[in-house]
């Protein structure tokens, strides 16, 4: 199922440019090659398509095992999709050599900021291999030069370059890992999960260098986690992830502040609240579906309260709603007609 026209969910400002990252029916399957021949491998990612424009913030939500971070590795050039279309700065990606040449446009952050870390190097040597790679051209000075900057763009000293990674606490290996990814000075910075190894003052920070660096720098950023409270602290947009397929797109206020699909609301009934008259969590029965064998019609009808009979015999179309964003529910039209697939063609 594709998802809406993206240029209808972004500002007037990012519609007049071409986006950093643009992505047309992107499908993960994993398994042998017997069972992707014959319909029976895992599906992580399911023909999505969304557009990312320079200087935005692009939250994706979703619970463990949706997809999101399958879909993080094929839109860093880590692997390939299954089938889709993606571009980069309007250049399509369809090999390793269209991926060498745009490599700098695109980094990422991962999730355990230990593991992406080779503890046996020093930080300096971390933090100089990139620019080794991406940047050929400069030399020993200008790459010294670079280092000390944004080490000091992360909030951490000259000194620490001289440590092993090992040695560097959870929130100052997160720090180094960010460092590492925009030394080079991305277009797309891709954070996986960024915040969930780290203590919650550590978050705070992060989340600011975050904020800090994306407006001195003007780079997009995805990210991904399970947090909605840190979407509704950084991102301008949210898509809401289920079973490998886009539930609920839109701004991210808007659809946090009134969500139209099921999904969502379960989500964000679980974040909690110090308001007056604040709701129970809305507790849906059952795990997620074997992705090897995807429920028909609607994915999330096995554990939606609101199911019908409909919902197992067709894919709901998208449906606009009157802050705007779109939701992929048979209930959830609201002043407006289904936007089908066809719209993004």
């Amino acid at each position: 199922m594709d998802a809406p026209q993206s240029a209808r969910l972004a500002s007037a400002a990012a519609r007049e440019r071409t986006p950093v990252l643009r992505a047309r029916k992107l499908s993960v399957h994993y398994g042998s090659r017997r069972e992707l021949r014959r319909g029976h491998g895992h599906v992580a990612v399911d023909g999505l398509s969304f557009d990312i424009a320079a200087g935005e913030t692009v939250g994706l939500v979703g619970e463990s095992g949706c997809g999101k971070s399958s879909l993080a590795r094929v839109l860093a050039g880590l692997q390939q999709p299954r089938q889709g279309y993606l571009a980069i700065q309007g250049q399509t990606m369809q090999s390793a050599r269209d991926w060498r040449q745009a490599r700098r446009c695109v980094q990422m952050v991962f999730q355990d900021p230990a593991a992406s870390l080779d503890p046996r190097m020093r930080v300096r040597s971390l933090l100089e291999e990139p620019l080794r790679a991406l940047r050929p051209e400069w030399d020993a000075a200008e790459r010294a030069a670079k280092i000390d900057e944004s080490l000091r763009a992360v909030g951490l000293s000259v000194e620490h370059g001289d440590r092993h990674a090992h040695r560097l606490s959870g929130g100052q290996a997160q720090r180094v890992a960010i460092a590492r990814a925009i030394i080079v000075a991305p277009d797309l910075l891709i954070c996986d999960e960024p915040l969930s190894a780290l203590d919650v003052s550590v978050q705070a920070q992060i989340i600011n260098l975050l904020r800090e660096i994306q407006q001195q720098t003007g780079m997009a950023l995805l990210l991904i986690t399970h947090d909605l409270a840190v979407v509704r602290a950084l991102c301008d947009r949210v898509y809401v992830m289920y079973l490998g397929s886009f539930m609920e797109q839109g701004r991210a206020d808007d659809v946090l502040a009134r969500p139209a699909h099921p999904y969502t609301r379960a989500l964000l009934s679980c974040v909690p609240r110090l308001e007056a008259g604040e709701t129970s969590p809305i507790l849906l029965e059952g795990e997620l579906p074997d992705p090897k064998n995807r429920p028909s019609g609607c994915v999330f009808r096995t554990r939606c309260p609101m199911v019908d009979d409909i919902c197992a015999r067709s894919v709901p179309d998208w449906h606009r709603q009157p802050h705007g964003g779109y939701s992929a529910c048979h209930f959830a039209a609201h002043q407006a007609s289904p936007m089908t697939a066809r719209a993004m063609r």
